[in-house]
């Protein structure tokens, strides 16, 4: 037990990077045991065209407004206690969160857990990865 006590202290920078990796390795796992899945953009595809799943884009207006996925319904995080009739309707459907970068949608999918919704995911790397793959989206 004195030896690796004293390698650690002797090789601090290896311990250091060590407790780094195993740091990173658990939240990555943790990550992938959340309640709720990431899919990727065709993942998604599947998930609208064989289960019937509706997105909620969690962008502002204005960035929904200059370019979201056919069939999106813009509810940003900020307004969802208020978007309560609009989300009841969903409560049955599979649910995808998109937001920009795929950051910002795992916080609403929080929320929506918490509410109820039981089939909620998001949509990894967001519009960006959606666009990324040339996948189509519409203005307006």
């Amino acid at each position: 037990m004195n030896d690796i006590i004293i390698f650690l202290t002797k090789h601090w920078m290896l311990s250091a990077g060590l407790a780094g990796l195993i740091v990173a390795l658990i939240i990555n796992e943790v990550r992938h045991f959340s309640a709720f899945k990431a899919y990727s953009p065709q993942e998604v595809v599947n998930k609208m065209n064989h289960e019937h799943a509706k997105l909620i884009d969690c962008r502002e207006p204005a960035a929904f407004q200059a370019g979201h996925i056919l069939g999106a319904v813009n509810i940003p995080s900020l307004k969802l206690e208020e978007s309560q009739s609009i989300l009841t309707k969903f409560k049955s459907k599979p649910i995808i969160i998109v937001c920009h970068q795929g950051t910002d949608s795992p916080k609403m999918g929080t929320k929506l857990l918490k509410l109820g919704y039981q089939d909620v995911a998001t949509l990894e790397g967001g519009i960006q990865a959606w666009k990324k793959e040339g996948l189509p989206v519409e203005r307006g």
